[in-house]
């Protein structure tokens, strides 16, 4: 009996613990005709087939309204799906109905109808284009317009056309999963003309209905009918319908204006579609987007907060929300808040991946996680917590990728997050990061073999040979560096050859011939060396000179400068060497003007200080080497000051503090050299001690105090102290010889500090 009563209980309670949702399977464009025999299927619920009508039912054992859930696989033999993002993450309803429909269409239609819409896109995006670059010639022809401006000009226009160019594809994809059963005339009519090329017959199709006036005017309608009594619910009901299709028309409009380079316009519709319904996700995703890539920084924060603080946002939407304020954040110079914003993303997916550690979507996303705060402690200088998110970053992709080592974007993530980690470890562990680099190549090569065609492989191939070279560089071994590096060249010269119009593939090249000057430089090959540099800086000239206002750009040719000053300085030749290091100076000043928060130019500006610095110094102009230094060290100390953990700006300090240091002691100012030096032995310290396992800090730290001994023994007399300076360095020259045999350099150290040593017995 009790068995009876207990079975009897979980049957009629059983319905307490599921959710049922009914639902629809329809064709895309055939007047809402339904689709049967398709499979179902739901994680958390038992999977179903529709009925000739199209209608299905699930059971969700476990949840309630309000839960999310994910569907599975939705599948009939001859369809696929078009609305797949739209089902990613639903909630479950109160009303026991799905709340979207499910759209399918047959096999080849969404492809044909995306080959179609990217076509016209693109033909209308070019021929903006060309409207735009010969309005700007007329102007120059007419001299309404100066040289210089024009070119600016013209370079913001060839980067609006790049930007828009980029987002062709997933365009002509949101085109081609429009569902014209469910869209009005006016949307219906308007994307008919888009489609067969008309552009300006849709663009003035959607123009004669004055949409923002008729948004208006519904706007007002909407407020008196908030005020006015419960019987014109009906009234509201329709007005809100038709808003609802006016955004689907607002939201074509904005992108015809896109393509026609009216960016203003879209703009102005983007602003008129947050005052429609700011509580559409949906919108204020796309906004935020679209003043992102418009550089209207402030607007697109203020509309991913939105986004954040909408009721109804789940936390993947607040997480990625919290992802693109990190990056804005960056680019705007603003670190901590970046950190702030990604520690909140980061949060969130670990919240999600912990409540389901076996959920592969949920793995995923908190794999990236890691690797956006990794990056975000990284740009501020803290590499030991980059490395701890790095390394989870790593581990999870990796589990991922054993679990299904066929999927090419596991495995393209996989191989990303070895390579950071290879980035990360380079200066500190060379061999361990030579095992990243090793890994992340062959990951590459398999994407490779699997995709001959794809540039973007071999672009991604010819980088991962890059990373080789230096690895094997840093370990001593010219020979398998230039065999690497020759094949990072190589590739890059193939594509370039295949894709001349593409500025990646011809950077790359630039970057390839760098390499390779590096490695001769570093091997006595100065003439080689010195020919592949000026390769090198030819590229980045005609680049720079194409894209005048691409700070990316400045800054290639800024290190091309440097790099052939520093050929020419191995070679003797100190004026020439001056020239290019000046011309390094004067870019990073130009980029610093541009964008004086940014943390990186500013340490690179002061890094070109003390390059200068030094060649007065070897010229023996000590006055105007010490104001370069001094530049310099003020620099360091300010960026010091504002990311105390950045080793790179602690490391640039302690160099500009041996330089004035030198530069006292042969201005004969005694107790200002003493100064310095102690100022370089205490950054260096705090280096070493910082990363005891990084061999670069340990020999900087070696010499420090070698400099230091000389000052001692030759200008202050004090014997003493130099014998103490120089056993500091003969010791930690001779940990480094005994665990790098192979590298000259510290086995010199060994040497010079015996020498000094002797000299003070």
């Amino acid at each position: 009996m009790k068995n009876t009563s207990l079975l009897l209980f979980c049957i009629f309670c059983s319905p307490l613990f599921a959710q049922v949702q009914t639902g629809t399977v329809r064709e895309q464009n055939s007047n809402r005709r339904p689709v049967g025999g398709v499979q179902v299927s739901f994680s958390d619920a038992v999977p179903t087939t529709t009925d000739d009508n199209g209608n299905f039912r699930l059971v969700f054992q476990g949840k309630k309204a309000g839960d999310l859930i994910f569907f599975s696989e939705i599948k009939k033999a001859g369809y696929e799906i078009v609305n797949g993002k739209d089902l990613e993450i639903l909630k479950l309803s109160s009303t026991e109905r799905l709340g979207e429909d499910i759209i399918l269409a047959k096999a080849g239609v969404l492809d044909a109808a995306k080959k179609k819409y990217y076509g016209v896109s693109d033909a209308a995006l070019r021929a903006g284009f060309n409207k735009e670059k010969k309005a700007l010639q007329a102007q120059i022809q007419q001299a309404k317009i100066t040289q210089d401006k024009y070119e600016d000009q013209l370079t913001t226009l060839q980067e609006q056309y790049e930007r828009q160019k980029a987002s062709l594809d997933a365009l002509a994809e949101q085109f081609a999963r429009v569902n014209f059963d469910d869209v009005d005339a006016l949307y219906r009519e308007a994307l008919e003309l888009f489609e067969a090329g008309d552009i300006e017959g849709c663009k003035k199709k959607l123009e004669g209905a004055d949409l923002i006036g008729r948004t208006d005017r519904r706007l007002q309608e909407r407020r008196r009918i908030a005020g006015a009594a419960a019987e014109i619910a009906q009234q509201q009901a329709d007005n809100e319908a038709g808003i609802q299709q006016d955004i689907k028309a607002l939201k074509l409009q904005a992108q015809t204006y896109l393509l026609s380079f009216e960016f203003d316009k879209a703009e102005a519709l983007y602003d008129q579609l947050l005052l429609l319904d700011s509580t559409n996700l949906e919108i204020l995703q796309e906004a935020a987007r679209f003043y992102e890539t418009q550089h209207r920084y402030d607007k697109a924060k203020r509309t991913w907060r939105l986004v954040i603080a909408h009721p109804q946002s789940s936390e993947f939407q607040q997480a990625d929300a919290y992802a693109s304020i990190g990056e804005l954040y960056t680019i705007t110079g603003n670190l901590p808040e970046a950190l702030e914003a990604c520690t909140r993303y980061y949060r969130l997916y670990e919240n999600m991946y912990e409540q389901n550690p076996s959920n592969t979507f949920y793995k995923r996303t908190f794999s990236v996680a890691n690797d956006k705060l990794g990056n975000a402690y990284k740009a501020l200088g803290d590499l030991d917590k980059a490395l701890s998110f790095f390394e989870r970053d790593n581990q999870l992709s990796k589990e991922l990728y054993e679990y299904n080592p066929q999927d090419a974007n596991i495995k393209s993530a996989y191989a990303v997050s070895c390579l950071r980690l290879g980035d990360l470890q380079v200066s500190n562990d060379v061999n361990s990061a030579l095992a990243y680099y090793r890994q992340y190549n062959q990951l590459v090569r398999e994407l490779h073999d699997a995709h001959p065609q794809k540039v973007d492989i071999t672009s991604l191939l010819a980088s991962s040979y890059e990373r080789l070279g230096d690895a094997y560089q840093l370990l001593g071994n010219p020979d398998m560096a230039a065999a690497v590096f020759e094949q990072c060249n190589q590739l890059f010269k193939e594509l370039y050859a295949s894709n001349s119009q593409n500025v990646t593939f011809k950077h790359g090249l630039s970057v390839s011939y760098s390499k390779l000057g590096h490695l001769y430089e570093k091997t006595g090959q100065l003439d080689a060396a010195l020919r592949f540099y000026e390769l090198n800086y030819q590229i980045a000239k005609e680049l720079s000179e194409d894209y005048p206002q691409n700070v990316f750009f400045k800054r290639s040719l800024a290190i091309a400068s440097g790099n052939i000053g520093s050929a020419y300085q191995s070679l003797g030749n100190l004026d020439q060497s001056l020239t290019y290091f000046g011309r390094y100076n004067q870019l990073y000043r130009e980029l610093c003007e541009t964008d004086p928060q940014n943390m990186e130019f500013r340490g690179t500006l002061a890094h070109s200080y003390n390059t200068v610095g030094v060649m007065y110094m070897k010229l023996g102009r000590w006055d105007t080497a010490l104001i370069y230094q001094e530049q310099c060290n003020r620099l360091y100390l300010e960026l010091c000051e504002a990311v105390p953990s950045n080793i790179g700006f602690r490391g640039g300090l302690a160099s500009t503090c041996a330089a004035l240091g030198y530069i006292h002691m042969s201005l004969g100012n005694a107790d200002k050299a003493d100064y310095f030096y102690d100022q370089d032995i205490k950054q260096s310290k705090y280096l070493y001690e910082a990363a005891p396992q990084n061999r670069d800090f340990k020999y900087k730290l070696a010499i420090a105090y070698l400099r230091a001994g000389i000052f001692y023994r030759d200008k202050k007399g004090d014997k003493p102290k130099a014998t103490e300076s120089f056993q500091h360095c003969y010791q930690l020259c001779k940990e480094l010889s005994e665990a790098y045999p192979t590298v000259s350099e510290y086995r010199n150290g060994v040497q010079w500090a015996q020498d000094a040593l002797d000299s003070v017995k």
